[in-house]
């Protein structure tokens, strides 16, 4: 069994709200519009569950104080699917980047609410929705240990719902039944929909305005925390003058921003990966030159290499690409530019960056520096493999290139390097000892007839 709590439990986070369990209250699946119930449907033996579930005072006050009241769930959940792991969440720490690195790797995530928020307790229902959120595609199945309709929850948003009566031992084993179709409650016995669905509005959508401080507020509360930005980095992030256009959503009475949305033009692609590599990680290898020089870049080649990179972008549909260098032209910045000669070929460039260099680019790309002091960054890379005389293949050029980059960087004191917006080429970053700091795609959908 691979049941595993793998976070301390934070004692003072132990809410006071006890199991309330009604005998009266029948577990029952109250809906599940993913469809997703039994989970064996979508489970094969590798994959992973991620069970969360809050910090409570124990069933049993007479009982064993120092165990988890949930960790009966996820024994049960593990006896029907060995790989799982159980994360408690507190109420003072909330949903952490240990229950996001773990929600990444599940195939579901299973998310417990034990009852109502007290006093100004954060509420359950919004750390679900955090939750839900990271999971992204994956299905969640929310198991709400109380009465939803007594406590006025409005939880119709989640898509998946198991309703239990407490969290007794018996009753999380009946939750487990009921999550993997060894019982299948009748659903006439749930709540009416009509009860728990608000009345739908039709809230405006309007052009962002410059009040930036509510969108970096919901910025920070949406996203995981590796993106989180200063109010500064997001304004400058989000500023892309003349391809960019920002819309938000306002309550209608408060007129509060509770939604905001970024667009960008751009093309579509296959998806982009960032990557991360720590120096000390480096396998200690000498490469052959493999008859190839690299260098910074002076004035004297500068307008060859826009030239290239227009190309070169162009013909990759590597939208934004021509205007990073672009706006390096009249500042000592150039030399941050790395060119590969094949001969007297240019054969690649790349263009890197330091968090305090000053550099225009590193404050158009503020992931770097979000990372650490001691973090390089490498952008845009071209590698012109059109050329009709290259000899070298793409991979001989890019491992060396990417070599000279962290030489490059070590000399300006940083000790890691990253690189944003790859494109392919995972096996050769991860044989390289980068690790995926990032996975971006680009999600379609067809609207209207």
């Amino acid at each position: 069994m691979r049941h595993s709590p793998e976070m301390q439990i934070d004692s003072h986070a132990t809410s006071m709200n006890g199991p309330n369990s009604t005998q009266s209250l029948p577990a029952m699946l109250l809906w599940d519009r993913q469809d997703c119930i039994p989970l064996r449907k979508v489970l094969i033996e590798d994959d992973m569950i991620v069970l969360l579930t809050p910090v409570v005072v124990p069933h049993s006050r007479l009982g064993d104080n120092g165990k988890d009241p949930f960790e009966p769930l996820g024994r049960a959940i593990a006896s029907r699917h060995s790989l799982v792991r159980h994360v408690p969440y507190t109420k003072r720490g909330g949903i952490t980047n240990i229950h996001f690195e773990l929600i990444k790797r599940a195939k579901a995530i299973v998310f417990v609410i034990s009852g109502p928020p007290l006093d100004d307790d954060v509420s359950q229902i919004d750390l679900a929705d955090t939750a839900r959120t990271m999971a992204d595609e994956r299905p969640q199945i929310i198991v709400a240990c109380c009465n939803l309709q007594a406590h006025d929850f409005h939880t119709d948003h989640f898509a998946t719902m198991v309703q239990i009566a407490g969290y007794s031992p018996p009753e999380l084993e009946t939750a487990a039944s009921i999550l993997f179709g060894d019982i299948r409650p009748p659903m006439g016995n749930a709540i009416p929909l009509q009860n728990l669905i608000i009345a739908p509005q039709t809230w405006p959508v309007e052009a962002c305005g410059r009040d930036m401080a509510p969108i970096h507020q919901l910025w920070t509360e949406c996203l995981p925390p590796k993106y989180h930005l200063t109010q500064h980095e997001l304004v400058l992030l989000l500023q892309r003058d003349g391809f960019s256009r920002h819309y938000v959503v306002r309550e209608p009475e408060t007129k509060q921003i509770i939604g905001f949305c970024a667009t960008y033009t751009t093309y579509p692609d296959g998806g982009a990966s960032d990557w991360l590599l720590k120096f000390d990680d480096m396998l200690a290898k000498n490469y052959s030159s493999a008859g190839l020089t690299f260098r910074r870049c002076g004035m004297a080649e500068y307008y060859q290499v826009l030239d290239i990179v227009s190309r070169d972008a162009a013909r990759k549909d590597n939208f934004g690409w021509y205007d990073q260098y672009f706006i390096l032209d009249g500042t000592p910045h150039i030399e941050d530019i790395l060119i590969g000669l094949e001969g007297d070929t240019i054969v690649a460039i790349a263009l890197t960056y330091t968090p305090k260099s000053g550099s225009p680019v590193s404050s158009d790309l503020p992931w770097a520096k979000s990372i650490g002091a001691d973090v390089g960054g490498v952008t845009c890379i071209c590698i012109i493999d059109d050329h009709p005389e290259m000899v070298n293949s793409r991979d001989s050029v890019m491992t060396r290139l990417l070599d000279t980059c962290v030489k490059l960087l070590a000399e300006q004191g940083m000790r890691q390097m990253f690189i944003d917006g790859a494109k392919g080429g995972d096996a050769g970053f991860q044989s390289l000892r980068f690790r995926e700091w990032a996975k971006y795609k680009d999600v379609w959908r067809k609207v209207g007839a």
